[in-house]
């Protein structure tokens, strides 16, 4: 028998026909807006990842800007540092063996020795420092750069580097900067996970025009102390000055009577002018102090381990002469002669009676004896010469880097050497080992 369907049925299962329809709906629709939030979460991740690595590309790029920049600018300071530092060290870069130097300070004179470098090694030496001081500027730039992320490599200017200065006049070279490296300059950072940016520059020769007053101020130097000796000319004027050049001492016994020379010239130096060695040293220093150089300012330093001097006496010893005393004589009366001083009366007649002391006097005399020595002072000196730019002049200050402190200070440009000279002879050079500059 055919079952029949009531209504009820017919209507309850015709809802729950609507209802998983519904459901179906509802989850196509979950899924198709999920799909959508996926979707657009992916595009927006990419459009993300490809703004970050459009900014790390600038930002890389940005960085070779700066460097080359940077590097280009670094020619005319490591010129600067280059020239402060071989005029320090008296024109050398490297200062030879046979060149003696104190505190890297060498000796262009020692006596009539002369030791001073010529144009071609301070030229040379000039580019050396100025390469080796550009080579350092690029590494402190990594250096910073690495900190951000950034890896900058430039190329190793001191090894496979070359610089070339052209003296132009009145002060001005060209000072060119070649790249004679395999490497050349390159920015690089890593971008995890979306992989490596680098940017190349194939580029990396420098070239600039500077202001330097190195050459001038060594020539000067050169014409003053090497030309002449003037070191030597103050000593001599400042011995001939001396206040105890001639010494006198009178007694009433000679004291001296026999002895040499040399010893009655050491007793009455002793006695006049015990401190004869530091007055020579302060006539030495106001003699120096009057050395001039044209548009340069000039200064000596030295001590009184610095000076070595001695001299030669000549004496006049136990010299005999006579002296009026203020006591009156008046020698006695006898009949019609007088007695003569000295005898005692004797050989006058018994009745001699002295007379009365007449109105005059007749003064008594004395012998006394006097020690008179002339000396011949004589000196070396071991100083050291500062030949500066003339204050408040163009190109007296530059613009010096400090690796310690971090800071560039204005400093201003200095020549120095040493100069060993006098008259004496037995003074040698004080010498210490001077190692290379050391700039990174």
């Amino acid at each position: 028998m055919k079952k029949s369907i009531s209504k009820f049925e017919k209507t309850s299962f015709g809802k729950k026909g609507i209802g998983v329809a519904i459901t179906v709906v509802i989850i196509a629709a979950s899924l198709i807006f999920e799909a959508f939030l996926v979707a657009n979460m992916v595009a927006n991740t990419n459009v993300a990842r490809r703004t970050a690595r459009e900014t790390a590309s600038i930002e890389t790029i940005n960085a070779m800007d700066f460097l080359k920049r940077s590097m280009q600018e670094a020619v005319r300071h490591s010129a600067y540092k280059a020239s402060y530092d071989i005029l320090s060290r008296g024109g050398y870069y490297s200062i030879p063996d046979d060149v003696s130097s104190l505190s890297c300070k060498p000796y262009w004179r020692k006596y009539s020795e002369t030791l001073e470098p010529d144009e071609s090694v301070i030229q040379h030496g000039l580019e050396n420092a100025t390469r080796d001081v550009f080579n350092c500027y690029g590494k402190t730039y990594s250096t910073a750069y690495s900190k951000t992320g950034i890896l900058i490599d430039t190329p190793p200017y001191s090894t496979c580097g070359s610089v070339e200065i052209t003296n132009k006049g009145n002060n001005k070279f060209d000072i060119s900067i070649k790249n004679d490296c395999d490497r050349r300059f390159e920015v690089s950072r890593d971008l995890d996970p979306t992989g490596h940016i680098s940017v190349k520059e194939s580029n990396a020769n420098f070239e600039d025009e500077v202001k330097l007053n190195t050459f001038e101020l060594i020539e000067k130097a050169k014409s003053k102390f090497i030309g002449s000796r003037s070191i030597l000319n103050a000593i001599q004027s400042a011995t001939s000055g001396m206040g105890c050049r001639n010494l006198v001492v009178e007694e009433l016994g000679c004291s001296y009577e026999g002895m040499e020379d040399v010893e009655a010239g050491d007793a009455l130096i002793a006695l006049k002018c015990s401190d004869w060695k530091s007055k020579l040293e302060n006539s030495i220093d106001v003699e120096l102090a009057k050395i001039k150089i044209k548009d340069a300012d000039v200064s000596f330093s030295f001590s009184s381990d610095d000076l070595n001097a001695n001299y030669k006496a000549i004496c006049t010893i136990c010299e005999p002469f006579e002296e009026e005393t203020d006591e009156c004589i008046s020698p006695p009366e006898c009949g019609n002669g007088i007695c003569e001083e000295g005898e005692n009366n004797l050989g006058c007649p018994d009745d001699c009676a002295p007379m009365e002391e007449p109105e005059s006097c007749i003064k008594k005399t004395i012998t006394k004896y006097r020690t008179a020595c002339s000396y011949d002072f004589k000196a070396d000196v071991n100083v050291e010469v500062a030949v500066r730019t003339k204050e408040k002049t163009e190109g007296t200050y530059y613009p010096i880097y400090n690796s310690k402190s971090g800071n560039v200070e204005w400093k201003r440009l200095a020549l120095r050497f040493r100069i060993l000279d006098g008259n004496l002879g037995t003074l040698n050079a004080k010498t210490d080992s001077c190692t290379e500059i050391n700039y990174c």
